[in-house]
């Protein structure tokens, strides 16, 4: 049962994140999925249950520069789909909310 689940768009379009927060649980998962396949799904430890969707925001970066930062043979082993992980590890731009607000962009 999932209480709140929060997509952000991505560039390439065919890249999307997606979080979820379980009922009692302090764990956010976030699944990075390509071309509707989970590339890789991770799941961060929350000190408190999230109020407001600038703390998914928050993990959604984090999530981002951590993935950014592997190296192939990272991907290789961390990933549930390593061809679909390295082609938004080499692909992904930008994460956008869906109103347009900027959340990750590649440096």
């Amino acid at each position: 049962m999932i209480l709140r689940h929060v997509s952000y768009i991505c560039e390439p379009r065919n890249i999307n994140i997606e979080v979820h927060f379980p009922v009692n649980s302090r764990h956010v998962i976030i699944s990075l999925i390509v071309d509707n396949k989970v590339a890789k799904k991770t799941a961060y430890f929350m000190t408190d249950f999230p109020t407001e969707r600038d703390t998914y925001d928050y993990f959604v970066e984090k999530f981002c520069n951590n993935f950014i930062n592997h190296t192939e043979d990272q991907l290789y082993m961390h990933s549930k789909e390593y061809m679909l992980a390295l082609n938004a590890h080499r692909n992904l731009k930008k994460v956008l909310y869906r109103t347009g607000k900027k959340i990750w962009e590649r440096p």
